[in-house]
């Protein structure tokens, strides 16, 4: 059963060090960890070098680049940044559908949101 990961960013901070153990540790009898990243960086090569299929499918940097403490609806209602996330959910969701995966987990507030809006 093909499990869709997702990840703003690719650069190593906590939330990325349990992503990684999670998918390296998954039953590969039962279940096929996939992560989609929104920026590259270091987790994609320990993702594969883990065994674990990892795609990059870039964010725009204004999206990459809030913070956290900065998600409220005020940061939400900029239109550039409602007008990329929507094509970009659209496009996983095509991506996700292809590929047949049974569970989109988000690992990140925004990867929340536009998996949210995916899946």
């Amino acid at each position: 059963m093909p499990i869709l990961y997702l990840d703003h960013t690719a650069k190593m901070g906590g939330g990325e060090v349990a992503l990684l153990n999670l998918a390296s540790a998954l039953d590969r009898a039962r279940f096929k960890p996939v992560v989609v990243l929104g920026s590259d960086g270091p987790l994609v090569s320990k993702l594969r070098t883990a065994g674990v299929e990892a795609h990059v499918m870039p964010l725009d940097t204004s999206v990459v680049d809030t913070r956290k403490d900065n998600l409220g609806w005020r940061s939400l209602l900029k239109a550039r940044q409602i007008a990329h996330c929507l094509g970009y959910a659209v496009r996983l969701a095509r991506w996700a559908r292809h590929r047949g995966v049974a569970i989109i987990h988000t690992n990140s507030l925004k990867a929340d949101l536009y998996g949210g809006l995916a899946g």
